[in-house]
């Protein structure tokens, strides 16, 4: 496996991998399964995505390549550091296989269990784990989905051997449909090759029942370390379906403190603040407890703290924007606490920034990664669109320290108090997983990772990429003090001249007089102003992107240690419109250089921070034609005829495609008779009108004429209208007929394919866990359609 360093980020597109001393192993789950808190001297890394392995082995420096099979397709989906669950003294691997069909049960999943060992062959086939090497643990009901989540539990018994925490969030039970269930597997020195989630009866585990049906208790599960700094590790369950205070699906999540013993059961309803409390959601449809994790200490007073997120959530009225919660650890807690108290003192509210970011998506323990002794946090927006990139994701980290507000809003993250990361491509969902790294370049600081789960790596769709980034110290002495910049506008080869369909991306240049020495870079924020409107105009960025939807990022332009300049790339937008020349004007402001991790560099003063000016020339040279589209607003071609409908009438809509110089008359005729006319001016122009042509039975060409002392909107064209029966086809539009604004992508699954063959009714599914950006009223299941079937 190859590693691309670039501005102190390893990217690498790999599938699941094991490494010889799994003691030394960070582990990215493709979903966003929690990570051991434990931070060695050097990490290596163990993704999860598919069946083939890839192997580093950090000590010698070789590569050796591990295949682990499984037939299994969701092997691999949550993967954790399992700790030392034999206690050998090695750190132990757990993989979850949520689909998995153990014992004849459908679905039921399995979990397996690689024990670390100083060697390893180089191929690991799970069916032969005998308790010497590892052991399966077998889910226990059909549609369980055991395995879904897993994590190491710390040590929660206090016998000296590490524990593990298996998910399973689909279970039934006492007549609770979905209700979730929790199985904690104690660790010791022996194992079996197999262990029965039913046989945990209190001396080897137990299991944890959710309290309600459509809890979904278990679908995320972690090691709390100690929060209640009694000296026994402590495990936290999410249940996001959960209704406290009578909200549904605003989520709960429920902290079990570690004890000598426990019973065969433990029913989440007990808790009472002595063996754990219950943290309740705030909002309707929040979703808090979907992700979960050990917080660290972040604000350094000896109890670790815990982070909850709340991806569904709408803060400051931002729809889907999502939120983290950090609670504090504490000698005491009550029975209950809600999400809504936190007020600085015992914890923290985090705001995300912009619709459907869904932010705390996925959470996380950061370690120290800025080297000031405080645990920091991290935390996914894997639908955040950077650099007007759709869908591209971003990423959070939030610096430790001894005071918080109640609230911490993300968009005030400024490199003092935390910073932002930003993806790279649309779609490729960075932050979809996030996690601490703990230390891979031995620097003696944390690092990070970030998975991007349908990224492109090597051309491969999908593929996906996985992200470390080095922590780094707080650094005031950069060597850079007497640097000075400029915008360079001799980059333009040409002014750039704009027409209706738009033109390529330009770029300006902006230099620095020496190259930067020190890691990872510098920031350098810059003023945009002129004639010419951002967003409606043009857009802006530091990387060259194709889309052109009219979005743009904050004005800031990153120069990566070694380089000394970097590029402002500016893309006009296609423009019909003639309204003569316009400007973009570029002036870098003064005292505003940043390292990545620091306060701003003192005196660094940009003595040539005058101001460039881009010329964007109207070319008034544009396509002029008459736009015609049919109900479904497809244009109208010879290929896709107007048709005549079962009332004998044809329906279209009309507009011009660029903006005249004088009023435009379009007449409609049928062999001399005219049927309709539409007039056209230049505020009208881009608007479509409806047109609806009645009592017609036969097939009839209609012949279209554009009138204007505007030279360009001289023209001529024929329609055809036919009477063939309209095609038969499922639409799926978002917006206003006849033009609609958007067709969004929609995954539909059957729920049940019992019905096959008649004609009985049934339902489909459109699956929430499909990723896409479709705002439903309705439960986290998805959106119920129903259907007949006409014939067999």
């Amino acid at each position: 496996m190859n590693f691309k360093q670039t501005l102190g980020i390893v990217t690498t597109a790999i599938g699941l991998g094991i490494i010889p001393n799994v003691a030394n192993a960070a582990i990215i789950g493709v979903d966003f399964g929690p990570i051991g808190s434990s931070t060695p001297t050097n990490w290596n890394l163990v993704t999860g995505a598919g069946t083939t392995n890839n192997l580093i082995e950090e000590e010698t420096g070789s590569t050796t390549d591990v295949n682990i099979t499984v037939s299994s397709n969701t092997f691999g989906r949550s993967v954790s550091n399992a700790g030392d669950v034999n206690g050998d003294g090695i750190d132990d691997l757990i993989i979850g296989a949520e689909g998995a069909d153990p014992n004849g049960n459908s679905y039921a999943g399995e979990t397996y269990v690689v024990f670390g060992s100083e060697s390893f062959g180089d191929t690991l086939n799970l069916s032969s784990l005998n308790g010497s090497n590892g052991f399966v643990i077998n889910g226990i009901d059909a549609r369980d989905y055991s395995g879904r989540s897993v994590s190491n539990a710390g040590d929660i018994n206090g016998d000296g051997i590490d524990d593990i925490i298996i998910g399973a969030f689909l279970a039934d039970r006492n007549g609770n449909s979905l209700l979730g269930q929790t199985y904690v597997v104690f660790g010791s020195e022996s194992f079996d090759s197999t262990l029965n989630l039913s046989s945990l009866d209190g001396s080897n585990g137990f299991v944890i029942s959710g309290i309600d049906a459509r809890d979904y208790s278990g679908r995320s599960v972690s090691n709390a370390g100690d929060v209640n700094g009694d000296g026994i590790d402590d495990f936290i369950i999410g249940a996001y379906g959960a209704e406290p205070n009578g909200n549904r699906f605003a989520g709960e999540t429920y902290v079990i403190f570690g004890s000598e013993s426990f019973g065969n059961t433990l029913n989440l309803s007990s808790l009472d603040g002595n063996n754990g409390f219950v943290i309740n959601g705030i909002d309707e449809f929040d979703n808090s407890g979907f992700s979960v994790s050990n917080a660290g200490d972040i604000n350094g007073d000896g109890f670790d703290d815990l982070i909850i997120g709340a991806f569904l959530a709408q803060p400051n009225g931002n729809i889907d924007a999502g939120e983290t919660y950090v609670v504090f650890g504490s000698s005491s807690f009550e029975d209950t606490l809600n999400l809504s108290s936190l007020d600085g003192s015992n914890g923290f509210v985090i705001n995300g920034i912009d619709e459907f970011d869904n932010s705390g998506f996925s959470v996380s323990n950061a370690g120290d990664i800025n080297g000031d002794g405080f645990d920091d946090l991290i935390i996914g927006a894997f639908f955040a669109d950077p650099n007007g990139n759709e869908d591209a994701g971003e990423t959070y980290v939030i610096f430790g320290s001894e005071s918080f507000g109640s609230t911490l809003n993300l968009s005030s993250l400024n490199g003092n108090n935390g910073f932002v990361i930003n993806g790279i491509d649309a779609g490729d969902n960075s932050g979809f997983s996030v996690s601490n790294a703990g230390d891979v370049n031995g620097d003696g600081i944390d690092d990070l990772i970030i998975g991007a789960d349908p990224a492109e790596a090597n051309g491969n769709s999908y593929a996906g990429q996985t992200y470390v980034i080095f922590g780094g110290q707080n650094n005031n002495s950069n060597s850079l003090l007497s640097v000075t910049a400029e915008v360079d506008s001799n980059s333009l080869t040409e002014t750039p001249l704009v027409t209706d369909q738009g033109i390529e991306t330009f770029f300006v240049e902006v230099k620095l007089d020496e190259p930067v020495t020190d890691l990872p870079g510098l920031i350098i924020n810059y003023d945009v102003t002129g004639t010419a409107t951002l967003g409606e105009d043009y857009y802006i960025s530091q990387t060259d992107i194709s889309t052109t939807d009219g979005s743009f990022p904050t004005n800031s332009i990153f120069i990566p240690q070694g380089a000394d300049s970097a590029n402002i790339y500016i893309t006009p937008l296609a423009d019909a419109i003639v309204e003569g020349d316009e400007t973009i004007e570029i002036t870098l402001q003064s005292e505003t250089v940043f390292g990545l991790f620091g306060d701003p560099l003192e005196n660094n003063i940009f003595v040539n921070s005058g101001t460039t000016t881009i010329t964007l020339t109207d070319s008034e040279d544009y396509t002029a034609g008459v736009a015609i589209v049919d109900i479904f607003g497809e244009e109208v071609t010879t290929n896709n005829p107007l048709v005549i409908n079962e009332n004998g009438e044809t329906i279209y809509s009309v507009k011009l495609t660029s903006q005249p110089l004088n009023d435009v008359t379009v007449e409609f005729n049928n062999g001399g008779t005219n049927l309709t006319t539409i007039a056209f001016n230049e505020n009208n122009w881009d608007s479509y009108q409806e047109i609806r042509l009645t009592g017609i039975e036969n097939p009839l060409d209609i012949d279209v004429t554009a009138t204007s002392s505007d030279l360009n909107y001289q023209l001529t064209s024929t329609i055809t209208v036919t009477n063939e029966s309209e095609r038969n086809r499922i639409r799926v539009t978002e917006g206003g007929s006849p033009q609609p604004e958007e067709v969004p992508i929609v995954s539909i699954v059957a729920v049940e394919d019992a019905n096959e063959g008649d004609t009985t009714p049934g339902e489909y599914l459109i699956p929430d866990s499909a990723l896409q950006k479709v705002a439903l009223n309705t439960t986290s299941l998805g959106l119920i359609i129903k259907y007949n079937c006409l014939s067999s």
